[in-house]
């Protein structure tokens, strides 16, 4: 489907379980006020690099001014998915990626990722964001970006925003070409 596969829009208390994904333009989509969402156990795959993303949260860079942020969303889980981007080389670009948006809470616990990587520079006031016993795996060529890529900004520094809690624990990483990479993990504040 070209827009969105599974998309949850100011929803409460939703599971997309045990799901198969094929060549989605966002294959799993959060929007607005949502509220204990859990996408678990799908298997998502992209067969050509053409801006898919495998998981989009909602993000504030929307062209507003001042962007607007909602972090009523909150308790967003992404555990035990298989996402496999089936693609010989990408530039910095939303295809295989893991779009963490803006949320009070995001965990990302337990899946699988094949040629994927975190794009997070979209990211105002996010709180917590728990990447905990995931395995990596890339065998393509990149731009030479991390693959786990945390760039979390403030929006208005002079309001009062939540602290930012990175949990990066327990994941697994391996890569059969670095594309020149200089690290696995890099985060940005």
């Amino acid at each position: 489907y070209n827009d969105v596969g599974i998309d949850f829009e100011g929803s409460r208390n939703g599971i997309a379980d045990s799901n198969i994904l094929i060549d989605n333009g966002k294959s799993l989509a959060l929007y607005g006020n949502n509220k204990n969402i859990t996408f678990s156990n799908n298997i998502v795959t992209i067969r050509e690099d053409k801006d898919n993303p495998f998981f989009q949260n909602m993000y504030s860079n929307s062209g507003d001014d001042p962007p607007i942020t909602d972090i009523r969303q909150t308790d967003i889980f992404v555990t035990g998915n298989t996402f496999w981007a089936k693609v010989d080389t990408y530039k910095r670009s939303w295809t295989g990626a893991i779009v963490t948006g803006t949320a009070k809470r995001l965990y990302i616990r337990n899946n699988n990722l094949i040629n994927a990587h975190f794009m997070s520079h979209f990211c105002d006031d996010l709180e917590t964001i728990e990447v905990t016993g995931n395995s990596f795996y890339n065998d393509i060529e990149g731009d030479g970006t991390a693959p786990l890529y945390l760039a979390v900004a403030e929006r208005d520094k002079t309001e009062k925003q939540p602290t930012k809690n990175y949990i990066i624990s327990g994941n697994h990483f391996r890569s059969v070409n670095d594309a020149g990479i200089s690290s696995i993990v890099q985060v940005d504040t």
